[in-house]
């Protein structure tokens, strides 16, 4: 029986290791995709906490949209970038479109309390036709989304 119990304990271990290292590979690989298509590096201490891409099957350059959070203000990434602060209602607009867009068109099922909001505190890099982040300093969060061409 004793075996028994450390054979399951062992195998559980095993397991809870191998969950928190794909959760760690995961995020890794995001943060090297974010990296690639928009020469940002996202420090490797965010969580990802969702993820939204397009099927394979559909080619081309595809959107990409992730949530990361942030256990404390991640204040050497957002000087190290150009955060903006100053409000533009033709830049939200442009991307309100884009992600509505990207719900249609390609399907990336963003739920309607992921998509970015414009109504609280944020900053944000804006690349015309290429990705936008906008940070939430209320809630430590980052949303990156990266615009289909």
């Amino acid at each position: 029986m004793k075996k028994i119990m450390i054979v399951l304990f062992s195998i559980l271990s095993f397991a809870i290791f191998i969950g928190c290292s794909n959760d760690e590979i995961k995020t890794k690989q995001v943060i090297d995709i974010v990296k690639e298509k928009t020469n940002i590096n996202i420090p490797l201490d965010v969580i990802l906490m969702e993820k939204y891409e397009t099927p394979l099957f559909i080619h081309g350059a595809l959107p990409h949209y992730y949530i990361f959070c942030f256990d404390q203000e991640p204040k050497e990434f957002l000087s190290d970038n150009t955060f903006q602060d100053i409000k533009n209602d033709e830049i939200e607009q442009i991307i309100i479109n884009k992600m509505k867009m990207s719900n249609e068109k390609y399907k990336l099922k963003i739920p309607k309390d992921s998509l970015i909001k414009f109504d609280e505190s944020y900053l944000f890099i804006y690349r015309e036709d290429k990705y936008c982040l906008v940070y939430y300093p209320n809630d430590y969060k980052l949303i990156v989304f990266i615009f289909a061409i």
